[in-house]
């Protein structure tokens, strides 16, 4: 058996405040944010031949595209940080991975990579064993 991987890079704009912070990113402020999908060691859907499709990803990262995080429904609970962002993406991408792959039993690993400047970025990872969707 055969074992992928796929990335997807998208580019967003988008605005936060982290009221908690002790210095400027207190204030309103934006990034042009880098985020990047990375899905290992899964086999691909046997009726599709894919992952999961490339423009599901980008549409779904493009949701986040020019809002203020702060306002979104996700970040009335977390502050709006680069660590929450690539939370909050990697679930969503969690969702969109059980649909594309509704037969398969997978082990693999997910990755979302969100940075916010050009040499500041988080990555988090979640391990599935037996993905059954």
């Amino acid at each position: 058996m055969y074992s992928y991987s796929m990335e997807k890079t998208v580019i967003i704009e988008a605005s936060h405040i982290i009221p908690n912070h002790p210095g400027k990113c207190r204030n309103l402020h934006g990034h042009s944010w880098e985020i990047t999908v990375r899905l290992n060691g899964f086999s691909p859907n046997e009726h599709t031949g894919m992952l999961l499709d490339f423009g599901l990803v980008s549409d779904y990262i493009k949701s986040f595209d020019h809002v203020h995080l702060n306002d979104m429904e996700a970040f009335r609970v977390l502050l709006p940080t680069a660590e929450n962002l690539a939370r909050v993406l990697m679930e969503g991408v969690y969702l969109l991975l059980l649909r594309a792959l509704p037969t398969a039993s997978n082990n693999g690993g997910i990755e979302v990579e969100v940075a916010e400047t050009a040499s500041s970025r988080v990555v988090c990872h979640a391990y599935l064993w037996g993905l059954k969707g």
